[in-house]
């Protein structure tokens, strides 16, 4: 039976502008606002079935869910702007249809729930015809359409009801694959982060050793804060202060280890017989705003096909405002295993710098290009995540603060610098005006700070269109007290 016309559609019924379900064609506008395509219609869109936008390529799901439950719809007009390609991969839906594993063929990214028959989908193919009006004016046409609708005694095919999907959560998350940024304080506090982002978003995939690998492409991580003398130690970490003391030597120092072919140490304090710390050092001293303060470890004729060619390759300083910022570039890190106590040997080789050059300690920059997690060590890092990663690691955002309020008819948010120093004013009636205008300043550089802001902006907003009385980090009240 057909869901009754009182309840249909049955998806996402309060996003869309419904008119006569029994009417065989409907409207995807895309990423154009729904409503600009309806006033545009006036009383005629009342003769359209129904009217909707289509965000992504897994709306394609339920239009395909809505219109078998009401398979009057025999065209599909599609207009505005096609930001994700949605539009394309439906008008790709009707041209090739689907692979045996539900995607969109020409598409793959577009992916179809299974729940739904073949049989349903080639029948949509077949009786669906698509009005692709794309980065057109579409009024003339769509009203074009409506004047030939012509109204159909019964369905193309059976409605029918098809079970919803089940969430299967992917082995990799999605995300931006490279140049992830994790900042902190202290080592502790953001190894728990890059064991959380690897563990989500890391992708899996094979190692030249016998595990599997989870990895992230050029993971930095940021140290602000952490006083090396008065080591921050967590309960996690996996060795011990005796331990660390023993591998500094291996970092700071050109002394052999008994049975090691080379040590970290060695590479750069006693490189073909040059000293690149006592360099480093020297260049600062003399000249503070140097770029050439690099001491590197790879040697071209011995590690180019070396298969324990040194993971940490290169350092640099730079000298800012008398602070010193170190950076190191380590081409393999296990990041399970080996980079808390990396990170603490290369903060006591930074200490051992600025102190010769006599300069403060600045960040400490730490590029992975391949930060990853070797399969023998995901368990135990799932349950270092479960008894210590819940807490989220609270940072003030290096870019400074707002301060939001409501003046004059108009939502302001005034930036102030780290410091507390007035900065910009952005001005605006809306929350997203707002927003925008400091999206285009760079003002914000956490995703914490954003959505904080965010909230604040929009109740702003809420405040000024109902005269309400707005205070930052207070809720509103509606009602007054009796």
């Amino acid at each position: 039976m057909i869901l009754s016309m009182k309840i249909w559609p049955k998806y996402f019924s309060d996003l869309l502008i419904k008119g006569d379900p029994r009417s065989p064609v409907g409207v995807v506008s895309l990423w154009l606002d729904k409503w600009h395509v309806a006033n545009k219609l006036g009383n005629k869109r009342k003769e359209i079935a129904l009217i909707g936008q289509l965000y992504s390529k897994d709306g394609i799901n339920w239009i395909l869910r809505n219109i078998f439950l009401n398979p009057f719809i025999k065209k599909l007009i599609i207009c505005g702007e096609d930001k994700s390609n949605s539009g394309e991969a439906l008008i790709s839906l009707l041209k090739n249809g689907i692979d045996s594993q539900w995607s969109i063929k020409g598409c793959p990214s577009a992916q179809l729930h299974q729940e739904i028959e073949k049989k349903y989908i080639e029948a949509f193919r077949k009786n669906i015809k698509i009005i692709d009006l794309r980065g057109k004016n579409p009024k003339e046409n769509i009203l074009e359409e409506i004047g030939r609708i012509k109204f159909s005694p019964k369905p193309w095919i059976k409605p029918r009801e098809f079970p919803e999907p089940i969430l299967h959560s992917p082995e990799s998350m999605p995300s931006e694959q490279c140049g992830f940024k994790i900042e902190g304080e202290k080592v502790g506090d953001i190894w728990l982060k890059i064991l959380d982002t690897i563990m989500r978003f890391g992708h899996i995939k094979k190692s030249q050793h016998s595990s599997d690998q989870r990895e992230i492409v050029n993971l930095i991580s940021v140290i602000t804060g952490e006083n090396i003398d008065a080591i921050d130690w967590k309960p996690f970490f996996l060795f011990t202060k005796k331990e660390l003391g023993d591998y500094l030597p291996q970092v700071l120092t050109k002394n052999p280890i008994p049975n090691v072919e080379y040590t970290y140490g060695q590479r750069l304090r006693d490189h073909d017989g040059i000293d690149q710390i006592k360099s480093i050092i020297e260049d600062l001293k003399k000249t503070p705003y140097s770029r050439r303060a690099v001491a590197v470890t790879w040697k071209v004729a011995k590690d180019h096909n070396n298969p324990h060619a040194p993971c940490l390759d290169l350092i640099q300083c730079l000298v800012q405002n008398n602070k010193l910022f170190f950076t190191a570039y380590i081409r393999s890190n296990d990041m399970f295993r080996a980079w808390p106590m990396n990170a603490l040997a290369l903060l006591h080789l930074q200490k051992m710098i600025a102190k010769e050059g006599k300069f403060e300690i600045g960040p400490l920059t730490i590029v992975s290009s391949s930060a990853h997690i070797y399969s023998d060590c995901w368990n135990e890092a799932k349950n270092i995540l479960d008894k210590y990663g819940k807490k989220i690691m609270c940072r003030l955002d290096p870019r400074g603060n707002f301060v939001v309020s409501v003046e004059g008819g108009k939502i302001k948010a005034k930036q102030l610098s780290a410091a507390g120093e007035p900065i910009f004013e952005f001005l605006g009636k809306t929350a997203r005006e707002v927003f925008d205008n400091i999206c285009v300043n760079q003002g914000v550089s956490l995703i914490e700070h954003a959505f904080d802001l965010g909230a604040e902006l929009q109740k702003a907003e809420i405040a000024l269109k109902h005269g309400l009385t707005y205070v930052q980090d207070q809720p509103l009240k509606f009602f007054k007290m009796v």
